[in-house]
């Protein structure tokens, strides 16, 4: 795609913001009105009573086993806990997109509540898959983000084979970089403020390799990355990459 369609898409996304903001809204308020009553419907169906008692992962283990061999799509998230051991959570493929769909709405109304106005996300999270919850939700395609989900959420193509061919000689901070400079996303977000905190004293600290990936695509020795230069950038990133090839160090944020 060229840059100039990446920049209209996103005008689109954000002109239509409201009003997927609004319904997002409208379906919380009703859910929230239905609460009582849905509950009630879960506990009829599951059986669960006033007098049913509360136990352990120990106690359900039998039952979960027994609904994974009734269920063939369900993959695994690891969870800590008191069990001295990591605990197995099976989730089916229609209640991972209900979470991912859930998450989406939230995000909207937080974008709407603090007056967001381009809902772009850079997530730090792990960039290998393991067996957590967070690894299962975004590691869900190997083959890279499709395009407008990655012009939404850029961390993702740090995942793509070719940034992370470029990732095992230049390092994961300077991957980052690159990509921040590349699409200039609205929010930078992690699970664990001290992640984020890592990441900025990384580039302080190594400033000369955190921006080893920029220079070398300024020089033009990296055409392997121009997909995802096209696919994923925003106007004026060239002029952001001249600015930090050449910098001696961090400029202000």
């Amino acid at each position: 795609m060229a840059i100039w369609f990446n920049d209209a898409l996103r005008a689109l996304v954000k002109l239509l913001l409201p009003l997927a903001t609004g319904a997002a809204h409208r379906k919380a308020a009703r859910q929230i009105q239905t609460y009582q009553q849905q509950q009630k419907a879960l506990g009829v169906q599951y059986g669960i009573l006033p007098e049913t008692p509360i136990v352990d992962y120990g106690g359900t283990r039998r039952h979960l086993e027994a609904f994974v061999r009734d269920t063939p799509d369900v993959v695994f998230a690891a969870t800590s806990g008191s069990t001295g051991a990591p605990k197995r959570i099976p989730y089916t493929a229609d209640r991972l997109r209900r979470f991912k769909a859930a998450s989406r709405e939230a995000g909207l109304r937080a974008f709407s509540h603090f007056g967001i106005r381009r809902p772009e996300l850079f997530v730090f999270a792990g960039l290998e898959k393991d067996d957590s919850f967070s690894s299962l939700v975004l590691h869900d395609a190997d083959r890279g983000p499709g395009y407008l989900s990655g012009l939404i959420e850029p961390a993702r193509y740090l995942r793509h084979p070719a940034l992370r061919a470029a990732m095992a000689h230049h390092g994961h901070t300077a991957a980052r970089v690159f990509l921040l400079a590349l699409a200039n996303p609205e929010l930078l977000y992690s699970t664990n403020p001290s992640t984020l905190a890592v990441f900025l004293t990384d580039v302080k600290r190594t400033w000369r390799e955190a921006t080893g990936l920029v220079r070398a695509v300024v020089e033009g020795e990296r055409p392997d990355l121009d997909h995802i230069i096209r696919r994923v950038g925003r106007r004026g990133w060239r002029t952001r990459f001249e600015k930090l090839a050449h910098a001696d160090a961090p400029p202000p944020l």
